[in-house]
């Protein structure tokens, strides 16, 4: 960006697509009940006519739009470490545990599925290429943001590639979770496998502008005080710990600001509705940025090895899911399944989404223990990530798959132990 003005033009664009995608999602009856985000399908939006050149976008619009999802993305996942229930972690079932391992386990076999395309495919690839099927699978858009800021980090040069992988993968994860959510859900309505429970109506959300300015300025401070440890560290060019990303330091920084807030008793100044708004605008604002400067050129040229991570990523999801929540969880295991499914092919909400088209109770133990899973998992999740991406490029492409391949044994392995130990509360 040149000047002040036009970072405050590219804002302001920006925001101007993103209503344009909320008026479309809500005046067209398929996007209104497809349950897309309102940023993806302004951002696409914006994609068609910058790439169609029916406008025409300055290209350090599209340079500065590249840039930001990895920025956006340190809030949100600040916002992940707040507000976790310990309590509810340690006290209630099982099935927590086992539900957190499976998708830990998940995630983990996608990452072996998606590198396992450089075996397959003969293409000159990026060192990380295959990262992107759980990276977005288990993520999500936004977290194509994550991947980039890894990269960038280490002064890798292909991250606006991996970025723009990612974004593709995570359209068609998020489309198929729904629609094959859907299908599975009335084939399982025909065999009568489904959990049913009353459906209640969600509560809406009264937020004063003060609060929500408070929990703001508190989850930006815990980024600023992120960065300024990230960059003492650097000075000082401390070992190992100089090459862990930004969001990892801001998700333990977090983790125990959130602890000393509990220690302090002043745990129910923190509204977790009102956490969920923030996090979901730096969300839409990050998917919004990453579509809209994805590459089509680098899609068309991996367009194989992409096409078989969207079809493996589908079979090895849903049958890992049905196989495990079977034979591990038992009760309701359907439920959990779709639960879990929505998530690691979409997002959290698509999860939340299935569970309401099942009439599962947004404030039932199932939904609470499927919330707590997911987030020990996410919290596991993004920390091993760093790890294995600095593996790849370190230690190549078979050691890192070995590592990957063990670390996805180990929780299998430990998900049957904890299903058949008796001492948890069932």
């Amino acid at each position: 960006m040149n000047n002040i003005l036009d970072l405050f033009y590219a804002i302001i664009l920006m925001c101007v697509f993103l209503f344009l995608g909320y008026l479309i999602k809500e005046k067209i009856k398929f996007f209104k009940y497809s349950y897309i985000n309102s940023s993806i399908i302004g951002g696409f939006l914006f994609l068609f006519i910058n790439s169609f050149a029916i406008i025409k976008i300055k290209q350090e619009y599209i340079e500065f739009y590249r840039f930001l999802p990895s920025i956006l993305i340190i809030p949100v996942l600040a916002c992940a470490a707040l507000g976790i229930k310990f309590n509810l972690v340690i006290k209630t079932s099982k099935n927590i545990l086992i539900l957190a391992l499976i998708i830990s386990a998940v995630s983990v076999l996608q990452f072996i599925a998606g590198l396992f395309s450089q075996y397959i495919f003969d293409y000159d690839f990026y060192k990380s290429f295959g990262l992107e099927l759980s990276i977005a699978y288990a993520g999500g858009h936004a977290s194509a943001g994550v991947l980039a800021s890894i990269l960038r980090q280490l002064n890798i040069n292909y991250y606006e590639q991996a970025q723009s992988v990612a974004i593709t993968l995570a359209t068609f994860g998020l489309l198929g979770a729904i629609v094959l959510g859907i299908l599975f859900i009335n084939i399982a309505k025909k065999y009568k496998i489904c959990f049913n429970d009353l459906e209640e109506k969600e509560e809406k959300l009264k937020i004063h502008l003060s609060t929500f300015i408070l929990h703001l300025i508190f989850i930006l401070f815990i980024c600023f005080i992120a960065y300024f440890v990230l960059k003492i560290i650097k000075f000082y060019d401390v070992f190992i710990l100089k090459n862990i990303s930004i969001w990892a330091y801001t998700m333990i920084i977090m983790l125990f600001a959130w602890l000393i807030i509990i220690k302090a008793k002043k745990a129910h100044l923190i509204n977790n509705q009102i956490k969920s708004k923030i996090s979901s605008i730096f969300s839409e604002f990050a998917i919004i940025c990453a579509i809209s400067s994805m590459e089509f050129k680098i899609v068309a040229y991996y367009w194989q090895a992409i096409l078989y991570m969207i079809i493996i990523g589908y079979i090895l999801t849903a049958s890992a899911l049905y196989f495990m929540c079977k034979y591990l969880i038992k009760e309701d295991y359907f439920a959990y399944m779709m639960a879990t499914f929505g998530c690691l092919c979409g997002v959290f909400l698509t999860g939340i989404l299935l569970l309401k088209l099942l009439k599962v109770d947004y404030k039932s133990q199932i939904t609470i223990n499927f919330s707590l899973a997911y987030t020990l998992s996410s919290i596991f999740y993004f920390a091993i990530l760093n790890y294995i991406v600095i593996s790849l490029i370190t230690n190549g492409l078979n050691q890192t798959m070995l590592f990957i391949s063990l670390l996805a044994f180990s929780f299998i392995f430990l998900a049957i132990i904890v299903a058949k130990l008796k001492f948890f509360k069932s």
